[in-house]
Protein backbone atom coordinates (compact mmCIF):
# COMPACT_ATOMS: atom_id res chain seq x y z
CA UNK A 1 0.00 0.00 0.00
CA UNK A 2 1.33 3.52 -1.26
CA UNK A 3 1.41 5.53 1.52
CA UNK A 4 3.44 7.95 -0.48
CA UNK A 5 2.26 12.07 0.53
CA UNK A 6 0.58 10.59 3.27
CA UNK A 7 1.56 11.97 6.99
CA UNK A 8 0.16 10.93 10.03
CA UNK A 9 1.07 12.84 13.20
CA UNK A 10 0.46 11.11 16.97
CA UNK A 11 -0.31 14.67 19.17
CA UNK A 12 -1.47 12.61 21.83
CA UNK A 13 -2.77 9.08 23.14
CA UNK A 14 -5.01 8.14 25.84
CA UNK A 15 -5.65 4.68 27.42
CA UNK A 16 -9.38 4.41 28.77
CA UNK A 17 -10.67 2.42 31.93
CA UNK A 18 -14.24 4.00 32.82
CA UNK A 19 -16.40 2.20 35.11
CA UNK A 20 -20.54 2.01 34.06
CA UNK A 21 -22.56 5.04 34.23
CA UNK A 22 -19.86 7.52 33.16
CA UNK A 23 -20.37 10.14 30.83
CA UNK A 24 -18.42 13.06 28.70
CA UNK A 25 -19.21 15.55 25.99
CA UNK A 26 -16.74 15.98 23.79
CA UNK A 27 -16.43 19.97 22.73
CA UNK A 28 -14.49 21.40 19.94
CA UNK A 29 -11.72 23.98 20.73
CA UNK A 30 -11.15 26.58 18.12
CA UNK A 31 -7.95 26.52 16.54
CA UNK A 32 -5.48 26.04 13.01
CA UNK A 33 -5.79 22.81 11.16
CA UNK A 34 -8.61 21.61 13.21
CA UNK A 35 -10.25 19.57 10.43
CA UNK A 36 -7.27 17.25 9.67
CA UNK A 37 -7.42 15.60 13.49
CA UNK A 38 -9.36 12.62 14.04
CA UNK A 39 -9.85 10.14 16.99
CA UNK A 40 -8.84 6.52 16.40
CA UNK A 41 -10.26 3.99 19.21
CA UNK A 42 -9.72 0.08 19.56
CA UNK A 43 -11.89 -1.42 22.60
CA UNK A 44 -10.50 -3.85 24.29
CA UNK A 45 -13.31 -4.82 27.22
CA UNK A 46 -16.92 -4.28 27.95
CA UNK A 47 -18.25 -1.54 24.94
CA UNK A 48 -18.00 2.42 25.22
CA UNK A 49 -21.11 4.39 23.54
CA UNK A 50 -21.50 7.76 22.08
CA UNK A 51 -24.55 10.05 20.95
CA UNK A 52 -24.37 12.69 18.25
CA UNK A 53 -27.07 15.27 16.45
CA UNK A 54 -26.60 12.56 13.33
CA UNK A 55 -26.91 8.95 15.69
CA UNK A 56 -26.56 6.77 18.13
CA UNK A 57 -23.30 4.08 17.59
CA UNK A 58 -21.89 1.19 20.28
CA UNK A 59 -18.66 0.09 20.12
CA UNK A 60 -18.20 -3.22 21.71
CA UNK A 61 -15.40 -5.45 22.62
CA UNK A 62 -12.66 -6.08 20.00
CA UNK A 63 -14.36 -3.00 17.72
CA UNK A 64 -12.23 -0.27 16.17
CA UNK A 65 -14.12 3.37 15.15
CA UNK A 66 -12.76 6.44 13.69
CA UNK A 67 -13.97 9.84 14.37
CA UNK A 68 -13.70 13.24 13.37
CA UNK A 69 -12.25 15.04 15.88
CA UNK A 70 -14.45 17.84 15.18
CA UNK A 71 -17.93 15.95 15.92
CA UNK A 72 -19.36 16.82 19.22
CA UNK A 73 -20.53 14.16 21.34
CA UNK A 74 -22.10 12.72 24.62
CA UNK A 75 -19.23 9.63 25.29
CA UNK A 76 -21.09 7.05 27.80
CA UNK A 77 -20.36 3.62 28.92
CA UNK A 78 -23.38 1.57 30.60
CA UNK A 79 -20.95 -1.21 31.59
CA UNK A 80 -17.18 -0.68 32.27
CA UNK A 81 -15.08 -0.48 29.27
CA UNK A 82 -11.61 -0.31 28.96
CA UNK A 83 -10.14 1.52 25.31
CA UNK A 84 -7.08 3.02 23.58
CA UNK A 85 -7.72 6.24 21.61
CA UNK A 86 -5.14 7.93 18.91
CA UNK A 87 -5.62 11.66 18.51
CA UNK A 88 -3.68 12.34 15.50
CA UNK A 89 -3.56 14.60 12.34
CA UNK A 90 -3.61 13.12 8.97
CA UNK A 91 -3.01 15.34 6.09
CA UNK A 92 -2.29 14.83 2.41
CA UNK A 93 0.67 16.67 1.40
CA UNK A 94 0.33 18.60 4.09
CA UNK A 95 -3.18 20.73 2.35
CA UNK A 96 -5.93 18.02 2.11
CA UNK A 97 -7.99 15.99 4.01
CA UNK A 98 -7.22 12.31 3.66
CA UNK A 99 -10.43 11.34 4.64
CA UNK A 100 -12.89 14.27 3.04
CA UNK A 101 -14.76 11.64 0.91
CA UNK A 102 -15.36 8.93 4.01
CA UNK A 103 -18.36 8.34 5.82
CA UNK A 104 -16.98 9.00 9.26
CA UNK A 105 -17.99 8.29 12.03
CA UNK A 106 -16.90 4.61 10.96
CA UNK A 107 -16.25 1.17 13.35
CA UNK A 108 -15.38 -1.98 12.14
CA UNK A 109 -14.74 -5.86 13.48
CA UNK A 110 -11.11 -6.43 12.23
CA UNK A 111 -10.31 -10.02 11.22
CA UNK A 112 -8.25 -11.84 14.48
CA UNK A 113 -4.99 -11.50 13.14
CA UNK A 114 -5.18 -8.16 12.30
CA UNK A 115 -6.75 -7.26 15.26
CA UNK A 116 -3.90 -8.63 17.31
CA UNK A 117 -1.64 -6.40 14.76
CA UNK A 118 -3.15 -3.45 15.37
CA UNK A 119 -3.61 -4.33 19.40
CA UNK A 120 -0.17 -4.38 20.06
CA UNK A 121 0.69 -1.68 17.44
CA UNK A 122 -1.61 0.90 19.26
CA UNK A 123 -0.04 -0.46 23.06
CA UNK A 124 2.69 0.35 21.93
CA UNK A 125 2.60 4.03 20.72
CA UNK A 126 0.75 4.49 24.22
CA UNK A 127 3.40 2.97 26.06
CA UNK A 128 5.86 5.29 24.17
CA UNK A 129 4.61 8.52 23.16
CA UNK A 130 5.87 10.28 25.92
CA UNK A 131 9.78 8.39 25.71
CA UNK A 132 12.31 11.01 24.92
CA UNK A 133 14.93 9.28 23.03
CA UNK A 134 15.53 10.79 19.44
CA UNK A 135 14.41 7.52 17.68
CA UNK A 136 10.91 7.29 18.57
CA UNK A 137 9.17 9.94 17.12
CA UNK A 138 10.21 7.62 14.21
CA UNK A 139 8.96 4.87 15.17
CA UNK A 140 5.50 6.41 16.31
CA UNK A 141 5.10 7.70 12.78
CA UNK A 142 5.77 4.50 11.72
CA UNK A 143 3.44 2.34 13.50
CA UNK A 144 0.62 5.10 12.99
CA UNK A 145 0.92 4.86 9.15
CA UNK A 146 0.66 0.66 9.72
CA UNK A 147 -2.66 1.24 12.24
CA UNK A 148 -3.89 3.34 9.53
CA UNK A 149 -2.74 0.95 6.74
CA UNK A 150 -4.35 -1.46 8.34
CA UNK A 151 -7.63 0.11 9.48
CA UNK A 152 -8.16 1.65 5.62
CA UNK A 153 -9.64 -1.25 4.05
CA UNK A 154 -12.63 -1.31 6.92
CA UNK A 155 -12.85 2.12 6.45
CA UNK A 156 -13.65 2.67 2.87
CA UNK A 157 -13.51 0.65 -0.33
CA UNK A 158 -11.99 3.40 -2.13
CA UNK A 159 -8.15 2.59 -2.89
CA UNK A 160 -5.91 4.84 -1.24
CA UNK A 161 -3.57 6.01 -4.32
CA UNK A 162 -7.22 7.49 -5.65
CA UNK A 163 -7.94 9.52 -2.43
CA UNK A 164 -4.97 10.72 -2.40
CA UNK A 165 -4.87 11.77 -5.75
CA UNK A 166 -8.17 12.51 -6.13
CA UNK A 167 -7.66 16.49 -5.75
CA UNK A 168 -4.25 16.92 -7.38
CA UNK A 169 -4.15 18.31 -11.57
CA UNK A 170 -2.59 15.42 -13.29
CA UNK A 171 0.80 16.92 -13.59
CA UNK A 172 1.18 17.05 -10.09
CA UNK A 173 -0.03 13.95 -9.56
CA UNK A 174 2.83 12.64 -12.03
CA UNK A 175 5.40 14.88 -10.42
CA UNK A 176 4.35 13.06 -6.83
CA UNK A 177 4.58 9.40 -8.13
CA UNK A 178 8.17 10.26 -9.94
CA UNK A 179 9.56 11.69 -6.43
CA UNK A 180 7.92 8.75 -4.76
CA UNK A 181 10.02 6.09 -7.36
CA UNK A 182 13.09 8.15 -7.25
CA UNK A 183 13.45 11.02 -4.80
CA UNK A 184 16.96 12.15 -6.88
CA UNK A 185 15.32 13.93 -9.44
CA UNK A 186 15.96 17.60 -9.61
CA UNK A 187 13.63 20.38 -9.34
CA UNK A 188 14.78 21.71 -12.68
CA UNK A 189 13.81 18.28 -14.52
CA UNK A 190 10.71 18.00 -12.43
CA UNK A 191 9.74 21.82 -13.74
CA UNK A 192 10.67 21.18 -17.22
CA UNK A 193 8.91 17.98 -17.70
CA UNK A 194 5.66 19.63 -16.22
CA UNK A 195 5.97 22.21 -19.04
CA UNK A 196 6.62 25.19 -16.09
CA UNK A 197 9.08 27.65 -15.45
CA UNK A 198 11.00 26.73 -12.38
CA UNK A 199 9.50 29.99 -11.04
CA UNK A 200 5.90 28.79 -12.07
CA UNK A 201 6.59 25.46 -11.22
CA UNK A 202 8.08 26.28 -7.56
CA UNK A 203 4.24 28.68 -6.67
CA UNK A 204 2.21 26.09 -8.02
CA UNK A 205 4.01 23.09 -6.06
CA UNK A 206 3.76 25.14 -2.99
CA UNK A 207 -0.12 26.17 -3.39
CA UNK A 208 -1.26 22.54 -3.61
CA UNK A 209 1.26 21.16 -1.32
CA UNK A 210 1.71 23.37 1.24
CA UNK A 211 5.62 23.08 1.21
CA UNK A 212 8.26 24.17 -1.22
CA UNK A 213 9.68 21.50 -3.70
CA UNK A 214 12.96 21.06 -2.14
CA UNK A 215 11.79 20.82 1.42
CA UNK A 216 9.14 17.95 -0.18
CA UNK A 217 12.18 16.18 -1.86
CA UNK A 218 14.24 16.30 0.93
CA UNK A 219 11.67 14.61 2.90
CA UNK A 220 11.70 11.79 0.61
CA UNK A 221 15.36 11.14 -0.17
CA UNK A 222 15.37 10.94 3.45
CA UNK A 223 12.81 8.68 3.95
CA UNK A 224 14.57 6.51 0.95
CA UNK A 225 17.75 6.88 2.83
CA UNK A 226 16.20 5.43 5.81
CA UNK A 227 15.12 2.29 3.88
CA UNK A 228 18.45 1.95 2.63
CA UNK A 229 19.86 2.01 6.29
CA UNK A 230 18.00 -1.23 7.04
CA UNK A 231 17.73 -2.47 4.20
CA UNK A 232 21.20 -2.66 2.19
CA UNK A 233 24.82 -2.82 3.31
CA UNK A 234 25.97 0.05 1.44
CA UNK A 235 27.77 2.85 2.43
CA UNK A 236 26.51 5.85 3.44
CA UNK A 237 28.00 7.40 0.14
CA UNK A 238 26.38 5.33 -1.57
CA UNK A 239 23.07 5.78 -0.09
CA UNK A 240 23.76 9.87 -0.56
CA UNK A 241 24.66 9.61 -3.81
CA UNK A 242 21.50 7.62 -5.06
CA UNK A 243 19.00 9.72 -3.58
CA UNK A 244 20.68 12.88 -5.15
CA UNK A 245 23.13 14.25 -2.73
CA UNK A 246 27.09 13.73 -3.81
CA UNK A 247 28.33 15.69 -0.76
CA UNK A 248 28.37 12.66 2.48
CA UNK A 249 29.05 14.98 4.52
CA UNK A 250 25.84 17.38 3.82
CA UNK A 251 23.79 14.84 3.70
CA UNK A 252 24.84 13.24 7.12
CA UNK A 253 23.90 17.05 8.39
CA UNK A 254 20.79 17.42 7.26
CA UNK A 255 19.70 13.51 8.39
CA UNK A 256 20.69 14.36 12.00
CA UNK A 257 19.23 18.00 11.93
CA UNK A 258 16.22 16.10 10.67
CA UNK A 259 16.21 13.38 12.77
CA UNK A 260 18.16 14.00 15.95
CA UNK A 261 21.23 10.82 15.31
CA UNK A 262 23.31 10.72 12.19
CA UNK A 263 22.01 7.59 9.61
CA UNK A 264 25.21 5.86 11.35
CA UNK A 265 23.67 5.58 14.20
CA UNK A 266 19.86 5.12 13.39
CA UNK A 267 21.72 2.00 11.46
CA UNK A 268 23.21 0.74 14.04
CA UNK A 269 20.37 1.29 16.85
CA UNK A 270 17.76 0.13 14.35
CA UNK A 271 20.11 -3.26 14.09
CA UNK A 272 20.99 -3.61 17.78
CA UNK A 273 17.03 -3.33 18.70
CA UNK A 274 16.09 -6.02 15.72
CA UNK A 275 18.95 -8.74 16.96
CA UNK A 276 17.96 -11.27 18.91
Amino acid sequence: MDFSGVKIQVVAVYQHSWQAGRTRIHTVPGYPRIQFQHHLWLVEDGSVEFETDDGHYKIGRNEACLLPFTLRRNVFTREPAVWMSLHVIVTVYNNFDLMRNLSLPAHWNMHSNELAQMHSWMKIIIRDFYKQESHVSLKIQGLAHAVFGLSWPYITQNSLSASIHSDLPPWLSQVMSRIGQDPSCSIAALAHDSGFSQAQFRRLFHQYVGSAPRDYLTAKRLEKACTYLLQSELSLREIASIIGWRDTPHFSKIFASTYGITPSQYRQQRRHRETP
